[in-house]
């Protein structure tokens, strides 16, 4: 069942879910006007508070690439990451939910070969905080993603996450 945190600029929550579920690495999925909330503040001093590592990952367009997600992807793994925080609006939320899904799968990923498949539930946690409203990204079990020019949907219960943080 999803978790629905509200914060009004307190992070407590998030301090408890982040500890009750033993967060060690969080790949945070955003764009550059994360640095414009308060939550930023919060994730950047998340490593001396409660030792949890926050790789940020901006490297993404509106109407994200495939190739956008493999780097996504390749920079979970890099990291060590256990986690995936998406924190902006739809294009965040379908890299974030890509990342999750894409993360256990065999193979590099090359020529598209991760999409059209038939997705599993993995252990990868996924929270997400939505900075827009109306794209309903945070409650659906859908992706979007751009793969040579075609648009490609990404379908999988496991999609949905299984925090959302209103702020």
């Amino acid at each position: 069942m999803q978790k629905i945190f509200e914060a009004n600029g307190e992070y407590g929550l998030l301090d408890s879910w982040f500890n009750d579920n033993d967060v060690k690495s969080v790949l945070l999925v955003c764009g550059n006007s994360i640095k414009k909330h308060k939550v930023y503040e919060y994730f950047k001093s998340l490593p001396e508070r409660l030792d949890v590592k926050v790789t940020f990952f901006m490297d993404f367009k509106p109407n994200p690439l495939y190739e956008d997600v493999l780097l996504g992807v390749e920079a979970f793994h890099e990291h060590g990451c256990d986690t995936v925080v998406a924190v902006g609006g739809g294009s965040a939320m379908d890299v974030g939910k890509c990342i999750k899904l894409f993360a256990t799968l065999p193979g590099s990923g090359g020529n598209g070969e991760w999409l059209g498949r038939e997705y599993q539930d993995n252990d990868i946690h996924f929270l997400a905080m939505p900075t827009t409203s109306g794209t309903g990204s945070e409650a659906t079990t859908f992706a979007v993603i751009y793969y040579d020019g075609a648009k490609c949907n990404v379908d999988h219960i496991s999609a949905i996450p299984e925090a959302v943080l209103m702020d």
